[in-house]
């Protein structure tokens, strides 16, 4: 039987450290599963008259600033409640996209989120000033959980990470490209 010299066992050492090293590298570094995002945003601004308003001049404009800043993501699914302002929100990016507007029931953020984490690619959902936050919520992991937004407020995106459990609150300003 052979013996192992010192200078064997060292290197027989030295290659199970690299090789414990590299499996934790790749474990961290080497994950397969591509960053997913949910973009969540409250519909722009409507006109005032009416039960289920269209979009004001200005609403119009902000719904083709949400095209511009999302067009370049990995838009697959658009989810929208069934009112004309929503659905004309994210029709834009629907559209350059080539994708359904398909609508959810803004009773059921349960239902909607099982969907987004089932799909490919990125996700956009329009709500309303009182349901946005509950959505992006599903998503904050072990961060502080956002707020209502106040009536007035349009300019907010949230940006989820569906495959991270981490998301923020960015504005149209901040998001939209030079």
């Amino acid at each position: 039987m052979e013996m192992i010299t010192a200078s064997s066992k060292k290197l027989i050492r030295k290659l199970f450290l690299g090789m414990f090293i590299l499996s934790i590298f790749c474990f961290g570094a080497c994950n397969l599963e591509p960053e997913r995002n949910l973009y969540v945003v409250r519909h722009a601004e409507k006109l005032t008259n009416g039960d289920d308003p269209e979009l004001a001049e200005e609403g119009k404009i902000r719904a083709e600033n949400l095209r511009k800043i999302l067009e370049d993501k990995d838009i697959r699914y658009v989810f929208s409640t069934p009112t004309i302002r929503n659905r004309a929100t994210v029709a834009p990016l629907a559209s350059a996209k080539g994708v359904e507007i398909l609508e959810y029931d803004i009773n059921n953020h349960d239902s909607l989120v099982e969907k987004i984490k089932s799909v490919e690619g990125d996700v956009l959902v329009v709500g309303h000033s009182n349901s946005i936050h509950h959505l992006a919520n599903y998503f904050v992991g072990g961060g502080d959980k956002f707020e209502e937004i106040d009536d007035s407020d349009y300019e907010g995106i949230y940006v989820a990470s569906i495959n991270r459990n981490k998301a923020i609150r960015k504005t149209y300003r901040e998001l939209m490209p030079n």
